[in-house]
């Protein structure tokens, strides 16, 4: 009785320290942690309190013990909770978890409980599921610890904080192991270790209540607020250390740019993105995305630990690709509004005019410059109109198209319209692949048409190759012109038109849009046998023909 009264000591003042704590969390119950902590410190209330009325001798050492066990399981649960919610990092809280929780710790308790009770075959397993039960629990509570420790690293919390709550929370995890020598079946008086235990838990979360406000101030905001805001950004965003590894890149980095943090973190940013987004910073860049090629905006901060060290490196990549494609069709139709109608409008009026003074013309030349004038108005008209509706519709289709079906539709579409020697080729039989079949078939029958129309042979002749690599499909349109200009792709490949350099139809820029639409890339040659021009796009499917 004499020696237990010191412990019944330390266990009074241990259930006094845990009943204000449990009280001082219901008074900040709005707080984030609070009410996981107002459990935590009830269940080592309950703890204390049956070691101290047990250590008076007015509890039996076993209703002592199982109180004490009950009450550890169920506190570890808590400040695992706890941990969780007030550091913003780990699994969120939810009701549902926390029913879950509440089912693993009365399953625990109850084999707890009765494992000792239960002999023969199904004691035994009912024994060792304890022990796994009871090497969760442990290893639920050492995570909290863990989440404590690491919020501690990333500067969210304070480290003397950090250091309190990890003291209590590991008195609390491990104080299973101060009762590891107690035969549960016929226990004698619990250890004085299991209240050494309890005394220090009570000691460390009394120092963080006091000394450092604990339910002041927010902590799990900052890695809340940094995780809620990366994620639900719309752009892309890439993080690297130093030596330009990657580190971190949000959700829509990983969907964009076929970013896998998990398998890529640790390897050269450039290596992963396929290009270094410091050479392109504060400017535009093309990417090969799973998409196919885009062009990107980037633009970069530098991340400074709290002594203004650099530490590495966040970069944002806007997509800007439909952004670059308007800005160059409003180039090329004002282009066409001030410079191709107003010539040929200018034209057709002096014509008209000379015509109407009977001036010494050719009248069946001028009516025929007039007529052919008037009909390549109609034609840019057209063109015009064609690239805006193509440009504007809403979204892109994902049709399942046949490449060499595709050609020989296009080319049988021309050979109606003109007199000309067309041919398809293919390398390969059941070349398919995922894309806008309208726009794609749109981009072909003007490279197509282009070809044919403007060769200077008396008899135009004209391939339409159709190939494919392993991830790609490419169509190559070749033909036996005179080329084409070299200011006319100049224009194209700068992807801007000025007053003094531009392009003279809307064809060309027809297609570049249509191919950069379905994520493709396009490449002209021109040399002394013909021009060729070639679209490749991505997304090819290993099928027979449709």
């Amino acid at each position: 009785m004499n020696a237990a009264l010191p412990l019944a000591t330390v266990d009074a003042t241990a259930t006094a320290a845990f009943l204000a704590l449990a009280a001082h969390a219901i008074r900040h119950r709005d707080r984030p942690g609070a009410a996981s902590a107002g459990l935590l410190w009830a269940a080592l209330t309950a703890a204390t309190a049956a070691l101290a009325v047990n250590r008076a001798n007015a509890l039996g050492d076993q209703t002592a013990l199982w109180l004490v066990v009950a009450a550890w399981i169920a506190a570890v649960a808590a400040w695992t909770a706890f941990a969780c919610s007030y550091t913003g990092r780990g699994p969120a809280v939810t009701r549902r978890a926390a029913t879950l929780a509440a089912c693993c710790v009365a399953i625990t308790a109850a084999a707890t409980v009765s494992a000792g009770s239960v002999t023969g075959p199904l004691g035994a397993l009912l024994r060792v599921s304890t022990s796994v039960l009871q090497t969760t629990v442990i290893s639920a509570g050492l995570f909290g610890v863990f989440l404590v420790v690491r919020a501690a690293i990333a500067g969210d919390l304070p480290a003397g904080l950090a250091g309190a709550l990890s003291i209590g929370g590991l008195a609390v995890s491990l104080l299973l192991f101060s009762m590891s020598v107690v035969d549960a079946g016929n226990p004698s008086t619990l250890p004085a270790a299991t209240s050494a235990y309890l005394a220090v838990a009570a000691t460390g979360y009394v120092g963080a209540t006091l000394r450092y406000d604990l339910f002041g101030g927010t902590p799990g905001a900052t890695p809340l607020a940094r995780r809620v805001i990366l994620e639900e950004m719309t752009e892309a965003v890439v993080v690297v250390d130093r030596e330009r590894r990657l580190v971190d890149a949000n959700r829509a980095a990983e969907d964009a740019l076929g970013v896998t943090v998990a398998s890529d973190a640790g390897q050269p940013v450039a290596d992963v993105l396929g290009f270094e987004p410091a050479a392109a910073a504060e400017g535009t860049t093309h990417v090969d995305t799973p998409t196919g090629r885009r062009t990107v905006a980037v633009s970069e901060s530098p991340l400074t630990n709290d002594h203004g060290d650099e530490v590495g490196t966040s970069y944002r990549l806007a997509d800007v690709t439909d952004v670059e494609t308007r800005k160059q069709r409003l180039e090329v139709f004002d282009r066409v509004l001030r410079h191709n109608l107003r010539n040929d409008l200018d034209a057709v009026r002096g014509f008209a005019g000379a015509l109407a003074d009977d001036a010494p013309v050719d009248g069946d030349d001028v009516t025929r410059r007039i007529r052919q004038t008037a009909t390549g108005l109609v034609d840019v008209g057209d063109s015009v109109a064609r690239a805006n509706h193509l440009m504007t519709r809403d979204q892109r289709r994902d049709d399942r198209v046949d490449a060499v079906a595709l050609a020989r539709d296009v080319a049988a579409d021309v050979r109606e319209h003109a007199d000309c020697e067309l041919s398809v080729s293919a390398s390969t039989t059941g070349i398919a692949l995922r894309t806008d079949r309208a726009v794609l078939r749109t981009a072909l029958l003007e490279v197509t048409e282009n070809a044919v129309e403007h060769s200077n042979q008396p008899r135009p002749t004209a391939t339409i190759a159709v190939s494919a690599s392993e991830e790609r499909v490419r169509f190559t349109v070749r033909d036996d012109g005179p080329g084409i200009p070299e200011r006319e792709r100049a224009v194209l490949l700068e992807g801007e038109e000025t007053p003094l350099e531009h392009g003279s139809g809307v064809g060309l820029w027809l297609v570049s849009w249509a191919v950069t639409r379905l994520g493709g890339h396009l490449t002209i040659h021109c040399d002394d046998a013909g021009s060729q021009v070639v679209v490749d796009l991505p997304g090819r499917i290993h099928s027979d023909p449709l």
